[in-house]
């Protein structure tokens, strides 16, 4: 049992923040032609954050635990956002990825 109504999505939404933060670094260096290799760990951040999330989130699935909660709307929304939120931020780094590699600047064509 969390002790206050916003501690479930504490962990997710650091980790979904710093891992948006490390992709979004990693793109815009990718942007200037700068490899970035490390946008990776930006998703891992983001798998760590869906990791932690899904424990409040199963955890509000469960009756008896429910029931021990406050009826506010805000705790609810707090326990599906902890699973939520980071699931959303993965869809959008991987569509970011996606529609970056095939709308995107082309690279110049290697000198022959």
């Amino acid at each position: 049992m969390h002790k206050d109504w916003y501690e479930p999505i504490v962990m997710p939404g650091i980790l979904t923040f710093f891992g948006v933060l490390v992709w979004w670094m990693a793109m815009m260096a990718d942007r200037k032609g700068k490899p970035a290799p490390w946008k990776w760990i930006g998703l891992i951040l983001i798998a760590l954050a869906i990791g932690f999330g899904y424990g409040p989130f199963a955890d509000y699935q469960d009756y008896t635990y429910r029931m021990g909660l406050p009826p506010n709307r805000r705790v609810v929304v707090v326990h599906y956002g902890a699973l939520v939120l980071p699931v959303v931020a993965l869809i959008g780094c991987v569509g970011w990825l996606a529609v970056g590699k095939r709308f995107g600047p082309s690279r110049p064509a290697a000198a022959e």
